[in-house]
């Protein structure tokens, strides 16, 4: 079996945990581990060594504790900033709810406008 990091470009991989909030231990310990593995062709995201399973959504203005609520364990941003929080504030607030976040990079695109 391959292990590989994970490393997502343009889109950074920040403050994972498992599908439940982490404990307080957990989160004194700093960034979790992810990593994609590939097993006979098939591949399989791991947070700290435990099979990771996405249950998420696009969300750039909607409400994290809500997706917490329903279940979701993710959710995946499109920059940094979007006018009405900084990047701080959603992973803050996606770390109380023991949300994984993939936070998109804003970056040029190739046709403006």
């Amino acid at each position: 079996m391959n292990t590989l990091p994970l490393i997502l470009l343009p889109i950074a991989l920040i403050a994972a945990c498992q599908t439940a909030p982490p404990s307080a231990d957990a989160v004194a310990d700093g960034p979790r581990t992810v990593e994609l593995r590939e097993d006979e062709g098939r591949f399989q995201i791991y947070v700290d060594d435990a099979p990771f399973y996405v249950k998420g959504a696009g969300l750039e203005f909607g409400s994290i504790e809500r997706l917490a609520e329903h279940g979701g364990n993710s959710f995946r941003t499109w920059r940094t900033d979007n006018g009405e929080q900084t990047g701080q504030e959603v992973l803050d607030r996606a770390l109380a709810s023991g949300l994984l976040v993939t936070m998109g990079l804003e970056i040029a695109r190739e046709r403006p406008g």
